[in-house]
């Protein structure tokens, strides 16, 4: 009878290959996102000049061009686009945006760990970073090509917390 109970223990004890391998990966893309966006909050002030560099850039190369050429045209909606982003683009939403991702991915390494433990938990704590890290560039940024990436990134972990929920069952 012993020997029984310390085998159920022990299954009630073991973790899902799916659950190591979600962990692990959210433990080491979450460590360099909080590095990435640590840096970028302190060099925010070089992005932004990075940017207007590009605009500036692109104006000069579209001068060059004749005005009623097929590059010429496209490039000047690109360049309008271009300004428009740069408009958004501030120090300020830069160290916002960054210290939200911080934030949510905090609260992604906190549930992760806590899930690795197999506790039931820290799959709400992985829910809230999600919808942080969904939300946030639509604060800072409104509905703009620049949340591209990160609602990319969004629903790579709305996936992960898909997957995180079919684990639940083996945590307490």
């Amino acid at each position: 009878m012993n020997t029984d109970t310390a085998v159920i223990s022990n299954k009630k004890l073991s973790r899902p290959a799916l659950l190591v391998i979600l962990c692990v990966s959210t433990f080491i893309f979450n460590t360099i996102t909080i590095i990435a966006n640590l840096s970028k909050c302190w060099s925010a002030d070089k992005i932004v000049a990075m940017h207007k560099l590009g605009v500036e850039t692109t104006t000069n190369e579209l001068l060059n061009k004749e005005p009623n050429s097929k590059k010429y045209v496209s490039s000047s909606r690109n360049l309008q686009k271009q300004k428009e982003i740069v408009k958004t683009i501030t120090p300020k939403s830069i160290r916002t945006k960054c210290i939200y991702l911080t934030i949510a991915s905090i609260l992604f390494l906190f549930g992760a760990v806590l899930m690795f433990r197999l506790k039931r938990v820290g799959f709400y704590y992985y829910v809230a970073g999600t919808v942080v890290w969904v939300i946030a560039p639509i604060v800072v940024y409104g509905f703009s090509l620049l949340i591209f990436t990160n609602l990319l990134l969004g629903g790579i972990w709305i996936i992960s917390a898909i997957l995180y929920g079919k684990n639940l069952k083996y945590m307490r």
